[in-house]
């Protein structure tokens, strides 16, 4: 016995259906959404995370430069910010790895500029930071604040230097 052929509407269909065909784009297009916002996220992360290490780096600068600034001041046997050196005064500064020290007042011009690698307030290409050094005294220390300040972020690192000579 022979069975008859099933009609052509009953028989299984070879390719794809417009429903198939829309759903595995729908996959696929919510896949590279995916990896692209994730990418996107990464980049902003990272150019953040650089920029936070940037500004770090600077604080940390200012502060090492005022404590090398005393202390150059202590070799040549004076007192370290003694009456007439450059940094008796509280009050704010801008200093730089050049020998830069000036009195600013709140004011002042404090943005940073980049040449050869290096960060300074007075000559090469503008940057977005610019950076502060505050020195306060308390007691019988003075506090040195180093603040820098970069597109609506800022970051203080602060710092107590003691006359260790008198103790």
């Amino acid at each position: 016995m022979r069975f008859k052929s099933l009609p052509s509407i009953l028989r299984p269909q070879k390719g794809f259906g417009l429903l198939e065909t829309v759903v595995a784009i729908f996959i696929i297009t919510v896949g590279l959404i995916g990896g692209l916002s994730l990418a996107i996220s990464s980049t902003t992360a990272a150019r953040n995370v650089r920029e936070r290490f940037i500004a770090y780096s600077l604080a940390q600068e200012g502060l090492e430069l005022v404590r090398n600034y005393r202390d150059s001041v202590w070799l040549t046997e004076q007192d370290g910010f003694a009456p007439g050196q450059t940094m008796e005064n509280n009050g704010e500064y801008a200093l730089d790895y050049t020998g830069l020290i000036e009195e600013r007042g709140a004011a002042g011009d404090y943005d940073l500029h980049y040449e050869n690698g290096l960060y300074r307030h007075d000559a090469g290409a503008l940057t977005k930071y610019s950076r502060s050094i505050t020195l306060q005294t308390q007691g019988n220390s003075k506090v040195v604040i180093s603040q820098v300040s970069w597109a609506n972020h800022e970051l203080s690192l602060e710092l107590h230097l003691y006359n260790w000579r008198d103790f």
